[in-house]
């Protein structure tokens, strides 16, 4: 037997009662089953549960969304940086492709580099295409850090080797050994320099040539032995004739030529030097020397007497004579 309530007024009675005592409703055999009813509790919980649940879900999904994002904007910033400092037009129009929504600063500035770089790649290849030394030069100082830097320093280095050749000077090749000192042509531009110099006579060797004999002859003329014997050098090839001659030779020439009848004695070079050099060493010359000279000679008791003379000798490398000879020139009577 159970208490339940009646249906009718709520009261508590007895389900074996065949009628309720308090309203006398039918009770037994007439109450429905009871049927289980949800726990209030247990269906809050069970609320409370998918509700936290859904949150942590939510809070899940974001931070997957943030660290997404997050890990998106390192990529971005990685590649930003890259395009931003690279000279490849590849690199820049890879950026702008993979990231149409990245930041408008970093796009309007890659877009910028993009077109600058543009503009120098077709810059560089109208002055390749041009050849021209000037062209090429201003592409370098309009871009001096280009990525054509090493080709365009290469093709002005190739230009004006071409052009020293050309002109095929010594000032030529001295101008390019000059401006490039450590050129791809330095080794031919010294050996055509050199080869130039030795076929042909500089207007500064000519002068110390000249100057070398005026000193010998006025030495002479002066009697001054020690500013004569400084244009000699030790050993001389020969002098008057004489093979293997030395100072000592050369002094003789001095002595002899002042005889005690003459009272004054002056050499007379004429300006109709012939001069031929030679390559004797890595960059030394001698000097093959033919000119004429006047003699005159005073006497005490006989007049004036004239003489010319062929002056043949030989300067070497250290600026000295190595060599002399004299011929005298018959005069017609």
């Amino acid at each position: 037997m159970a208490i339940i309530k009646c249906p009718e007024c709520g009261k508590d009675v007895s389900d074996k009662a065949p009628f309720c005592p308090h309203c006398g409703v039918k009770i037994a055999g007439e109450l429905p089953v009871p049927v289980p009813q949800p726990n209030p509790k247990k269906a809050s919980h069970g609320h409370k549960t998918l509700l936290v649940s859904f949150i942590v879900a939510v809070i899940v999904c974001g931070m997957g969304v943030l660290v997404y994002q997050v890990k998106m904007g390192k990529k971005e910033n990685e590649a930003y940086a890259m395009a931003s400092s690279s000279k490849d037009t590849l690199i820049m129009q890879s950026y702008l492709e993979r990231y149409p929504h990245a930041n408008e600063t970093h796009r309007q500035e890659v877009m910028d580099l993009l077109e600058k770089a543009r503009k120098m790649e077709k810059d560089w290849n109208n002055a390749k295409a041009s050849n021209s030394l000037s062209e090429i030069k201003d592409f370098l100082s309009t871009y001096p850090n280009s990525s054509h830097r090493q080709a365009a320093e290469e093709r002005i280095d190739s230009l004006s080797w071409a052009m020293a050749k050309n002109k095929n000077t010594p000032e030529s090749y001295n101008q390019y050994i000059g401006e490039f000192p450590e050129g791809a042509y330095i080794d031919q531009a010294q050996d055509a320099l050199r080869k130039r110099l030795g076929q042909q006579v500089q207007p500064e060797e000519r002068e110390m040539v000249r100057a070398l004999f005026r000193k010998f002859f006025q030495s002479v003329n002066s009697r001054n032995e020690d500013a004569m014997l400084s244009t000699c050098e030790d050993i001389l090839t020969n002098f008057l004739g004489k093979p293997t001659a030395t100072k000592s030779d050369v002094a003789s020439f001095m002595q002899k030529i002042y005889k005690p009848e003459i009272t004054n004695m002056n050499w007379y070079l004429d300006n109709d030097y012939a001069i031929k050099k030679r390559e004797v060493g890595d960059l030394e010359y001698e000097y093959q020397v033919t000119f004429s000279a006047k003699l005159e000679q005073e006497y005490s008791e006989k007049p004036k007497e004239e003489s010319r003379f062929r002056v043949t000798a030989t300067v070497s490398p250290d600026g000295k004579i190595s060599s002399l000879n004299l011929t005298k020139i018959l005069q017609p009577e």
